[in-house]
């Protein structure tokens, strides 16, 4: 069985579990569950890799590969029976605490902070949790203004290597979670396009008059015998 066989077949385990009542919640469940993990398995995979081009890592690297751990400890979270909602604040929270260890190191890292705080906003707003979005917008002030600030302990500048790196993460974290949201949003459309043919079918079968207006007053469905009828 490939690697790609045992991580669907956990996936489809771990929403089960869940029980989702309708398919647009599983679709958001199956997103979140596969971004994070897919996200996590990447830091674990390139991490012996990069101790071993910057042994020792610096401090702030050591505390952000712990933040950028929490999208798998919100995995886990599902795992042992919590929320979605519960375990995209965990996952939220852990790109917050980044871009906050981030702003403290001082102006050399403010460019960094501030890319990672658009990311927690993306990732808020992908969630589509009002509340954990207006949340993480005030965090992401608070931490904007520290970092404008500059005030921190301020270790070295971080290297172009790192910056690369950190960028091309940040980028490829949002991708996923763009595609998160168009996978939720496609099994959205089909959903109700699926609902739209299946109301239509029967009404065309059933031999009673069935017409359907929207709030002005206006026909947008009706079945053959009302347009036999009224023409």
């Amino acid at each position: 069985m490939s690697v790609i066989s045992v991580f669907e077949q956990r996936l489809a385990d771990l929403v089960v579990a869940q029980s989702p009542a309708t398919a647009v919640e599983r679709a958001r469940l199956k997103a979140f569950v596969a971004v994070r993990l897919g996200f996590s398995a990447f830091l674990l995979l390139a991490a012996p890799a990069w101790l071993l081009a910057v042994a020792p890592p610096p401090a702030w690297q050591c505390v952000g590969f712990a933040f950028l751990l929490a999208p798998l400890g919100a995995v886990f979270a599902l795992s042992r029976g919590f929320g979605l909602d519960f375990a995209q604040m965990l996952s939220v929270a852990g790109v917050v605490g980044f871009a906050g260890a981030l702003a403290a190191c001082g102006p050399d890292f403010s460019a960094l902070a501030f890319a990672v705080l658009l990311l927690a906003v993306l990732e808020a707003a992908a969630s589509g949790a009002q509340r954990l979005l207006i949340a993480t917008c005030v965090a992401a002030f608070a931490i904007g203004a520290l970092a404008l600030n500059g005030a921190g302990a301020q270790p070295p500048a971080p290297t172009q290597l790192a910056v690369a790196c950190m960028l091309a993460a940040i980028v490829g974290y949002a991708c996923a979670l763009g595609w998160a949201m168009a996978y939720a949003n496609a099994v959205a459309s089909f959903g109700e396009r699926r609902e739209t043919l299946r109301h239509e079918a029967l009404a065309q079968t059933i031999g009673d008059l069935v017409v359907r207006q929207d709030r002005d007053g206006s026909v947008v469905h009706a079945s053959n015998e009302a347009l036999t009828l009224f023409g």
